[in-house]
């Protein structure tokens, strides 16, 4: 079975990067014609660790929407993603054990910011052509896993796509889990959860 690896690909002196719309595309693993689909055994919820954020001033305002959008031709690395404390829970609710993997570039996590002042880029950074394999999670019935979601750093190898919040105020966020099931593509997306950024002068 060959699944694709999700790369982008560019000359990292470059610093290409693009500013881009959130992407509800299904997902395809090579040798397959079916699209990700969510299966009906696991289920996935977003819990948030922490429903309050500071927001960095060297990260907000028009100005730093601009350097994000800019960032393709002024040559410079995208920023650091902002980090988070949330938690995707996969639960099994089905009568038998379910297996997936996690962590190679089979399987990635997806994340749909929106808010005023969301911002989604596709950063194009080098990476190294080798096929990662993730490891095997066998869920029991009833018994859930728990992935750390630390910084809205996404996509292929969690470095492909960063969404960042440029602005003061409510923010929603929903993460997807897109990996192998039965050598078939699948897609586990969590409730939308909301959260609050707040001026760098309020605590």
């Amino acid at each position: 079975m060959k699944y694709s690896v999700l790369i982008a690909v560019c000359v990292a002196a470059m610093g290409c990067a693009a500013v881009a719309e959130q992407s509800n595309a299904a997902v395809k693993v090579e040798g397959t014609k079916a699209p990700a689909v969510a299966p009906k055994a696991l289920a996935a919820t977003l819990i948030a660790n922490k429903n309050t954020y500071a927001l960095d001033p060297a990260q907000s305002g028009a100005a730093f929407r601009d350097l994000l959008k800019n960032l393709r031709t002024s040559g410079k690395a995208a920023p650091a993603a902002p980090t988070v404390d949330f938690t995707l829970r996969i639960t099994n609710h089905s009568e038998s054990a379910q297996t997936f993997p996690i962590g190679g570039d089979e399987s990635q996590l997806d994340l749909k910011l929106e808010g005023t002042g969301a911002v989604t880029i596709d950063n194009l950074v080098a990476m190294t052509m080798e096929f990662r394999m993730g490891n095997p999670i066998t869920l029991e019935p009833g018994k859930t896993y728990d992935i750390p979601v630390t910084r809205l750093a996404f996509g292929s190898r969690g470095i492909a796509r960063m969404a960042y919040f440029t602005e003061a105020g409510d923010y929603t966020l929903a993460v997807t889990l897109v990996t192998i099931q039965n050598e078939k593509p699948v897609r586990l997306t969590s409730d939308t959860v909301a959260f609050t950024v707040q001026a760098a002068d309020k605590k």
